[in-house]
């Protein structure tokens, strides 16, 4: 199963390249491109900051996003915590949902429990946008919260139903929990039926 990134990015890079034509500087940008994404996908974390960090620099936002998730999640001494967010942050000010719900991740994983509601930010901003994952984070923050969240059932089901819609297994398997009642589905089923997703 390819990773949730993958398929948008592939399609990335082949409409790039149907629409780069012959020019040699495009179809370097495309091959380096291409050759830091099958380094990413094998978690060669080094070879996407190696490879893709000089095209990262002249503004090519998905270079900058592959690159910050490699410093995110390469090992010592290539971790770079500070550099992968700013540069997430950055990404997310434009509007990339991809790095909005990574730093939903980064809120509630690494600086939990006192960011959590930063988490709860990032991930509302890519859950509003139709990210599924983000959904279902955002979904099971609001079912079982702490750290300064306010529970919310009914939210809580309309964005596991969301997700579930959109072939997440987990939201799935969380709308069955005994935390919902009755009255909890039907009007989180109703949001849900009713949301849109920001353009």
């Amino acid at each position: 199963m390819p990773h949730p990134l993958i398929r948008p990015l592939l399609s990335l890079l082949l409409t790039g390249t149907l629409s780069l034509g012959a020019s040699m500087a495009h179809a370097d940008t495309f091959s380096t491109l291409k050759e830091g994404l099958m380094a990413y996908m094998k978690g060669e974390h080094s070879t996407v900051i190696k490879t893709l960090a000089p095209l990262a620099k002249t503004g090519n936002t998905t270079a900058q996003y592959l690159t910050a998730s490699s410093q995110l999640n390469a090992k010592p001494p290539l971790r770079d915590l500070a550099a992968g967010e700013a540069t997430l942050l950055k990404l997310a000010a434009q509007g990339h949902v991809g790095a909005m719900r990574d730093l939903g991740k980064i809120n509630t994983f690494v600086k939990s429990p006192t960011n959590l509601p930063e988490a709860q930010k990032w991930l509302t901003e890519a859950a509003e946008r139709g990210n599924d994952d983000a959904q279902n984070m955002l979904g099971v923050m609001l079912l079982s919260s702490d750290g300064g969240i306010k529970v919310d059932a009914v939210q809580a089901y309309k964005w596991l139903l969301l997700a579930a819609e959109r072939g997440h297994v987990v939201s799935g398997l969380m709308l069955e929990s005994d935390k919902f009642t009755p009255e909890h589905k039907a009007q989180g089923a109703a949001l849900a039926k009713d949301w849109k997703p920001v353009r």
